[in-house]
């Protein structure tokens, strides 16, 4: 545990003993220089890092100490952030922070935080659940559509585990409403109880047709206006902890908010589609993307509506406009559209269009490339 305070490191200290069964071994630093020499002689299963003061020392520290047999878990004051938690939640996840837990700690929190080391322990070394974030700059183009469907390709396949898809499109998504159900419980729900969570599956709806797991995006517009990026980024550390694949719908602008998933996920897919004023725009926000830390190797641009008229750009041409490869291309289908305007998908009514089938593809290629931890 690295904290400079004696009674905060020893308030935390008999959390963790009242949170973990069986014997406990709790080691202090006061620094992040310090606790790099403890951990190398020690080795041990959880770091608790203090965000606070020095943090660009102990996010050094976090990537040196990094691996995926370790839990690394950030200690923060709200109070002493003063608003720049935001700043703090991307910086410290792109460090190999995995949860946070504010101070002072609550039982609760702590407790959620550290379930992946029960999870570790009962099954050895494992990753957490995969997540694939869907964007675009611009609205229709389909983003929420192959969310949608590459959810549900997941969820079908029975390769990816139990899939979950989490409309961030807010405030005004409707991912659930285009298959067909009518959720209770929403987004605004799972972060309001994020602090003393019940079972991840009471905040999601699931489709009796295909088992995917929804979380709805607000059902109220005002709700959905108070989410900030911190509370979306730990809506999807939650959901990681509970699902093998997460897909997450983001709403169409570049902001904290989406930057707060993007920066989480294992797979950013940047939606397009053949038109040249929308390409030359995708080409811009990939430059930004590059510019915010967001590697191309996590990045997949999808091309969306090929051919959907004459004067559409042939791939080749939008990738040179581009300046990378287009790493999916689906095509065109009217059908998708009257689907999308009613409560069925393609995968229902005409699974083996081209469409359904290219984005199965889709949905396994970002399975088999989604780095491991």
């Amino acid at each position: 545990m690295v904290h400079p305070d004696a009674a905060t490191r020893q308030a935390i200290e008999q959390t963790l003993r009242a949170v973990l069964d069986g014997a406990v071994y709790v080691d202090h630093a006061d620094s992040p220089t310090e606790a790099l020499d403890h951990a190398r002689r020690m080795d041990p299963q959880v770091i608790l890092l203090n965000l606070d003061d020095q943090r660009a020392l102990a996010l050094d520290a976090a990537r040196t100490l990094r691996q995926p047999t370790r839990l690394i878990i950030g200690l923060y004051n709200p109070l002493v952030l003063d608003g720049s938690e935001s700043q703090m939640l991307r910086e410290s996840a792109r460090a190999g922070v995995s949860d946070f837990v504010a101070l002072p700690v609550s039982e609760a929190e702590l407790a959620a935080a550290l379930d992946g080391l029960r999870r570790l322990m009962d099954t050895g070394p494992s990753r957490e659940g995969q997540l694939m974030a869907f964007f675009s700059h611009k609205g229709g183009v389909g983003t929420t559509t192959l969310a949608v469907h590459n959810a549900l390709a997941l969820a079908m396949s029975g390769q990816a585990g139990d899939t979950v898809l989490c409309d961030a499109h807010v405030p005004f998504g409707d991912a659930a409403g285009m298959l067909g159900l009518d959720p209770d419980r929403d987004l605004a729900d799972l972060v309001a109880d994020l602090d003393q969570q019940g079972p991840m599956d009471s905040y999601s709806i699931r489709d009796p047709r295909t088992g995917l797991h929804v979380i709805a995006s607000p059902r109220e517009a005002a709700a959905a206006l108070l989410l900030t990026p911190e509370h979306l980024g730990r809506a999807l550390i939650a959901l990681r902890r509970r699902f093998s694949s997460v897909v997450v719908d983001l709403p169409s602008s570049l902001d904290l908010f989406t930057m707060a998933a993007i920066d989480l996920a294992d797979a950013v897919c940047v939606v397009t589609e053949p038109v040249p004023a929308t390409v030359r725009r995708t080409a811009e926000l990939l430059n930004v993307l590059e510019q915010q830390g967001v590697g191309t190797d996590r990045v997949r641009v999808i091309l969306n509506k090929a051919g959907w008229h004459q004067k559409c750009l042939p791939v080749a041409q939008v990738a040179a406009r581009l300046g990378r490869a287009v790493s999916f291309t689906l095509p065109f289908d009217s059908d998708v559209v009257e689907c999308s305007a009613g409560t069925e998908t393609m995968f229902v009514s005409n699974p083996k269009s081209e469409f359904a089938r290219g984005v199965t593809a889709l949905a396994q290629a970002l399975v088999q490339r989604v780095p491991a931890k």
